[in-house]
């Protein structure tokens, strides 16, 4: 495919909302297909999530869209020039050397090469023998290159042009694989720490379950309470659904007990099933399903798994421990092992046990038992001082065992246990039931261990303690129930925690203790920043915030995360307490957040609310801070500084307007109480009128002017936007029909705003057709105005060209203030844009805004777009408008908003509109 040439090096790739450059007519073309490769490249640098895809995407879309025939992508590791994905080229598994033509030259220095001529470049290495001409572009992750954009032409020869676009879209593609490669290991970390912590869940449920059966071996001495006490400590730990123990009598095995089995196998023969292998093998099996192995035996229906161990004494199989699962339940290897684990200590026990019955406990064969333990045993005289203690005290404590005989407990125990820990000791025989203690290493720090005693039979007045390390399962503990109470992003209190110290506060306060306050603070625009930057900056923007606030907060109070961008103080004090703290928060907000690469200027609304005895519940102090919040918030929209207000009633009476507001718009709308009002669109120049824009008007009987601020808010979080902008889009067409009835040969248009939920709706074409058809309007008449967040929907393009395909005219309405990509505005079949009152407010004023409304001129004329101005206040900024070239506009300067009669007879005399020409009608 020859090279196409590729769009102007006059028009900017990157185009900024407030400084837009544009290019002439004859340059549109070549506008459009760079706006089409760029469009194209934003979408694969969101979307990719690998390096290969993105790299297949940005390769075939240069080629796709320039022509070029030679496209490849390479990568930079270990002094290398890796190719990865290319158009034209095949580099599978080719590596280069790091110096290797045109492209090791790029990677060495860093900047972009320009070979007009390769037959006249000393480094150029040939691939395809009819190559003319190349460029190379490298990929920046700040100062370092990481990889190589390479394009080669066979026919035309590349230019200056084509270096810019190549170097515009290499910084983009450079941050892009640095992002994924983040990405992708961020993604790695969290999975092994996600398994890492899995593992020690299951870890420390197993050592649970083996201290447990430790415990109950501890405290049992016959044969079958140990077993009972095992099965038992089997299922209440680990939750297995079905547990057996079967002992061996001859060529036998007899059920001793088991747990969970509605009906049962008393007596196996060695010769049959699985446990009758075990027993001649002495190796324990795992059987994953149990439909696989011929040999199984079920006692009952559904079982899906089975684990079966020998039990050992003095070296002999004398029995089985069995565990079985149901429902699909699959056990596994660590299943295997954890009971090989039980079955030995089991074993060890029946071995005690026969002892026991033996000798009388003998406590030369006891101390045996308890040295092959991992945990420490210590037997205790009638006064508590040791007499014995495991070889397993090295290993825990880094003690020799006769550097702590003779010695009372207490004095290797935590002081703030000493207290709880003495009482229990001075009885004739202590009962210590996993009681939770620390005890003090040799090197000085400190462990957590769970203890439990028992009285030993053979002597009159001694006892027995057996003792277990759970500092790491101490500290899991601790770490969940830390979590349960704080913010994991910005270690803060959250709402439970906060919601608890505030009922505190409150009862504290109804029974005439201190007063309190309760601070709400919100971040201002935080969803820009989440949708501008990305949710990881948005998270950094938070973390760097709530260290902030710590800062200013003083010693005592409370600072929570309540969740998303909103933050709350609790306070010691009253109001003006609150009031300082307030002003020193904003104050501190004064310089920038150092968030990464950017330094970002925040602005908080707070809201104040006293804790006062009146208050019927602690959650109403809170709710009163954070209506206080909402009105600081919405009073001063365009202002730009942090702000705070102080509670009071009104602020809870305008909540109930907004209840009453809500309760009764859908009884409004099907009682016509709204009506639809007309402002005139004119020609700046003469004020011809060219239209109207239909604006709701709601006159409640009991509030009076309900603004349309309030109750199409309402409509729109309530749903009740579906009826209410049906009745609006009928009643518009019904009144444009009767204004095209009136005067068949005027070009006269009407205007509907559509909210963006309506626009998302997949029902709005219908829904315009249908009031179209009803009404007997002309289509070409009618334009629906969007705004400028609602084309960033995914099905924004197709639901614009449906309502063109209707003859409906669709306009950007408030346009400048939202956060469309004007690099896409090309894709769709708009028809107007309408400047936002307050860039033409400012006309004048600051040079920004002059900037700005004429850079949407210019955009427009290059896009075949109408303009249309709004909230004309003054003559002044309608001559700057048409010093501007801006030919339409509507405003207070010609006519506020008409009625329909109004309206009807100045489409009637159909004259120019001289500005305060009419009133509202």
């Amino acid at each position: 495919m020859p090279a196409v040439k590729p769009m102007s090096a006059e028009f900017p790739v990157t185009v900024d909302a407030e400084e837009v450059a544009l290019p002439d007519a004859a340059a549109l073309p070549r506008h459009q297909q760079g706006l089409l490769l760029l469009e194209r490249v934003r979408q694969s640098l969101t979307a990719a999530s690998d390096l290969s895809a993105l790299f297949l995407e940005i390769t075939s879309g240069i080629h796709q869209v320039f022509g070029y025939p030679l496209v490849g992508v390479a990568l930079i590791e270990d002094q290398q020039i890796l190719p990865q994905t290319s158009v034209g080229y095949q580099l599978e598994g080719v590596r280069f050397p790091f110096g290797y033509g045109v492209v090791g030259r790029v990677a060495k220095s860093g900047q972009a090469a320009l070979v007009l001529d390769v037959r006249s470049d000393p480094d150029y290495r040939v691939y395809h023998p009819d190559v003319i001409s190349q460029l190379c572009v490298p990929l920046h992750a700040g100062d370092q290159v990481i990889g190589l954009l390479s394009v080669e032409t066979l026919d035309v020869p590349l230019d200056q042009v084509d270096l810019d676009v190549m170097q515009l879209l290499g910084q983009h593609l450079g941050s892009a694989v640095a992002r994924l490669r983040q990405d992708l290991e961020s993604s790695a970390t969290r999975h092994r720490e996600q398994q890492l912590y899995a593992d020690i869940v299951r870890q420390a449920s197993e050592l649970a379950l083996l201290h447990q059966v430790r415990n109950a071996l501890s405290r049992e001495v016959g044969v079958q309470e140990i077993i009972q006490a095992v099965n038992g400590a089997i299922v209440a730990a680990f939750g297995y659904t079905l547990v057996s123990i079967y002992l061996l009598e001859g060529r036998t095995l007899v059920l001793q007990h088991q747990l969970g089995y509605p009906q049962t196998l008393k007596r196996v023969p060695v010769s049959q099933g699985v446990m009758g292998r075990v027993v001649h093998t002495g190796q324990g099996e795992l059987i994953a399903d149990v439909r696989s192995e011929p040999a199984f035996l079920g006692a009952v229906e559904d079982i899906t798994s089975e684990v079966t161990v020998p039990l050992r004494v003095g070296g002999e199989v004398m029995g089985m421990l069995n565990v079985e699962s149901v429902g699909g339940v699959a056990l596994g290897p660590r299943d295997l092992d954890l009971m090989n684990e039980v079955a030995a200590q089991l074993g060890l026990a029946l071995e005690r046990a026969q002892l026991l019955d033996a000798v009388r406990l003998s406590e030369e064969r006891y101390r045996l038992l308890a040295e092959s333990m991992t945990d420490l045993v210590c037997l205790h005289a009638p006064d508590g001082h040791l007499t014995y203690v495991s070889p397993s005290v090295t290993a825990l404590l880094g003690y020799t065992p006769a550097e702590l005989i003779g010695h009372p407990p207490l004095s290797f125990v935590h002081p703030e246990e000493q207290a709880s820990l003495r009482p229990k000791l001075l009885g004739d025989q202590p009962q210590l039931d996993r009681l939770r203690l620390r005890l003090r290493h040799r090197q000085g720090h400190w462990l957590w261990f769970e203890t439990s005693s028992a009285p030993v039979p053979s002597r009159s007045g001694h006892w027995q303690s057996t003792s277990r390390d759970i500092s790491e399962r101490h500290f899991i503990e601790q770490r969940l129930a830390y979590e349960a109470q704080h913010d994991l992003l910005t270690g803060l209190a959250n709402r439970t925690l906060f919601e608890r110290r505030l009922q505190e506060c409150w009862e504290k306060n109804r029974r005439g203790a201190a007063p309190y306050t309760v601070l709400f603070l919100d971040l201002d625009r935080f969803k820009i920043i989440n949708d501008s930057l990305g949710h990881r900056v948005g998270d950094q923007l938070l973390q760097a915030l709530a260290e902030r606030l710590a800062l200013n907060v003083p010693p005592g109070a409370l600072l929570a995360r309540m969740g998303g961008d909103e933050f709350a103080l609790l306070l010691c004090g009253n109001a003006a307490d609150g009031e300082r703290l307030a002003r020193r928060l904003i104050k501190s907000l004064k310089a920038p957040l150092s968030v990464g690469p950017y330094e970002l200027q925040v602005n908080i609304s707070i809201g104040i609310a006293p804790g006062l005895t009146s208050s019927p519940e602690a959650s109403d102090v809170l709710r009163d801070a954070d209506l206080s919040m909402y009105s600081s918030k919405h009073q001063r929209r365009s202002r730009l500084s942090s702000t705070y207000t102080v509670f009071d009633c009104s602020l809870h009476e305008q909540a109930m307007r907004r209840l009453h507001i809500e309760s009764e718009l859908s009884a409004a709308i099907k009682a016509r109480q709204l009506k639809l009002m007309y402002q005139p669109v004119v020609r700046l120049e003469d004020g011809q009128l060219l239209g109207f824009e239909a604006l709701a008007r709601w006159q409640h009987p009991e509030l009076g002017q309900v603004s349309p601020a309030e109750f199409l808010t309402v409509a729109e979080e309530t749903g009740l936007i579906w009826p209410l902008g049906q009745w609006v889009l009928e009643e518009a067409c019904t009144m444009l029909s009767e204004w095209q009835r009136q005067q068949p040969g005027a070009a006269l248009s009407l205007n509907v705003n559509i909210s963006p939920q309506q626009f998302q709706h997949s029902d709005l074409v219908r829904q315009v057709q249908r009031a179209i058809s009803k009404s007997g309007c002309r289509a070409s008449g009618l334009n629906i105005e969007i705004t400028e967040g609602a084309i960033l929907h995914d099905s924004a393009a197709q639901t614009i060209a449906a309502l063109r395909a209707l003859g409906v005219g669709v306009q950007v309405d408030d346009f400048g203030t939202g956060c469309s990509s004007l690099a896409s505005l090309h894709r769709f079949e708009l028809t107007a844009l309408k400047i936002d009152r307050r860039f033409v407010d400012n006309l004048g004023k600051d040079k920004a805004s002059h900037g700005i409304v004429r850079a949407i001129l210019m955009l427009a004329e290059a896009l075949n777009l109408s303009v249309i101005a709004e909230g004309i206040e003054t003559e002044q900024q309608r001559r700057d408008l048409l010093a501007l070239d801006c030919v339409a506009g509507q405003g207070y300067l010609f006519a506020a908003a008409l009625s329909a009669e109004a309206a009807t007879r100045l489409c009637q005399r159909r004259h120019s509109l001289a500005p305060n020409t009419l009133t509202s009608g």
